[in-house]
C-alpha cells in the first residue's frame, strides 16, 4: 500500500513541532491502531504489509507525479491520496488559474498510477473543511501567532488564517474548497473500477482535541485517528485484495 499526499498524510506537528511521524498517520501509520494500515491487519487479517509514505509536506497537486516515482515496488495494491490543501492555501487569492486544473492534475496521477498497477485501488479523499479552523482558533492570540510564523517553514496558509484574511476572502476559501471536492467527485466517476470517493467526509466537523496544539492546524493523533475512521471503507479495502 501507498500513501500520496501532503503535511496530513506525512504526521507532521503530531507529536513534535516541525517533525513528522509517519508512523502515526491516519493511512500507513503502524503505531495508530485505527489507522488503514492496522485495519488490514486486524479487520482483514492481512499479517505482511508493505507500507509506502511517499508524501510530502507543504506540497500541492503538482507533486503528485514525483511521489509516484518515488513509490518503490513492482506491486501496489491500494493507496490513499489526499492532497489540495495546499492548493487553496497558495492559489487563494493568487493564482486562482491553477485551481481549476486541480481535478486534470488528480487524473494524471490516477492514470500514472493504473498504467503502473492496474489493478490498484486508490482512495480519494477530499480537502477538509479548514474553515473550522477560524471557528476554533480565530480568537486565539498563540495560535495566530503560529499561523503567521508558519510561512517562513512553507506551511502558512495566508489566505485563511492570514492577518489579512477577512469573511470574504474566507467564503472565497471555501467556495473553492467545494469546488475541488466536486472536481475530485467528477475524477472518480471515471475510474469505476480503482476509484473511490466519498465526499461527505470532507464537511466532518472536528473539535480542538483533533487538532495539534503545537500549531493550531495539523491533526494530532486524535485527529489522524478520525481521518482514519471517516475514511476506511473495509469493502473497498478487502476488495484490493482479491483480484
Amino acid at each position: 500500500m501507498a500513501v500520496l499526499g501532503d503535511s496530513i498524510s506525512t504526521g507532521m506537528n503530531v507529536s513534535a513541532y516541525l517533525k513528522e511521524a509517519k508512523d502515526l498517520t491516519w493511512s500507513t501509520g503502524k503505531n495508530l491502531p485505527a489507522s488503514h494500515f492496522s485495519r488490514f491487519q486486524s479487520e482483514l487479517g492481512v499479517t505482511k504489509i508493505a507500507a509506502h509514505n511517499v508524501a510530502k509536506a507543504a506540497v500541492t497537486s503538482f507533486d503528485l507525479g514525483r511521489q509516484i516515482d518515488a513509490i518503490d515496488s513492482d506491486q501496489l495494491d491500494y493507496v490513499t491520496m489526499q492532497i489540495g490543501a495546499n492548493d487553496l492555501c497558495l492559489s487563494v487569492g493568487k493564482n486562482e488559474d491553477q485551481l481549476n486544473s486541480y481535478g486534470s492534475r488528480i487524473e494524471s496521477a490516477i492514470d500514472k498510477l493504473i498504467n503502473r498497477y492496474p489493478d490498484v485501488k486508490i482512495l480519494l479523499t477530499p480537502v477538509p473543511y479548514m474553515n473550522r479552523l477560524v471557528e476554533l482558533y480565530g480568537n486565539n492570540f498563540k495560535c495566530k501567532l503560529v499561523w503567521a510564523s508558519a510561512k517562513n517553514f512553507g506551511l502558512s496558509c495566508d489566505s485563511l488564517l492570514g492577518r489579512s484574511a477577512n469573511q470574504s476572502s474566507r467564503q472565497k476559501f471555501e467556495d473553492y474548497r467545494k469546488d475541488l471536492n466536486e472536481q475530485l467527485g467528477e475524477v472518480a466517476k471515471r475510474y469505476p473500477d480503482n476509484v473511490s470517493f466519498n465526499p461527505g467526509i470532507g464537511n466532518t466537523s472536528f473539535e480542538k482535541s483533533h487538532i495539534s496544539n503545537l500549531d493550531c492546524f495539523h491533526p494530532d493523533k486524535e485527529g489522524q485517528s478520525l481521518i482514519a475512521d471517516k475514511t476506511w471503507d473495509k469493502s473497498f479495502a478487502e476488495s484490493a485484495l482479491f483480484h
